[in-house]
């Protein structure tokens, strides 16, 4: 596939919101319209630093977690 900064991602099914691009892990996000305005972005993409599966999956649900909490906390 290519869409703007990748060229070939591939889907990780086991690892919710999680692509793998190359040998490293991303985690992605579509965000609501309004902050995808402000954004000029529809898409919000993190960097997981991770090679290792494993490993991706704990970074992507520690950052599940943390928006989790941001978004409660702003209620």
């Amino acid at each position: 596939m290519t869409h703007g900064w990748y060229t070939t991602e591939l889907l990780v099914p086991a690892i919710p919101h999680v692509v793998r691009r190359g040998a490293f892990y991303y985690w992605r996000r579509r965000l609501p319209s309004a902050l995808a305005e402000s954004r000029n972005s529809a898409t919000l993409i993190l960097g997981l630093g991770a090679s290792n599966p494993r490993r991706a999956r704990f970074l992507a649900g520690q950052i599940l977690s943390a928006r989790r909490s941001l978004f409660l906390s702003g209620r």
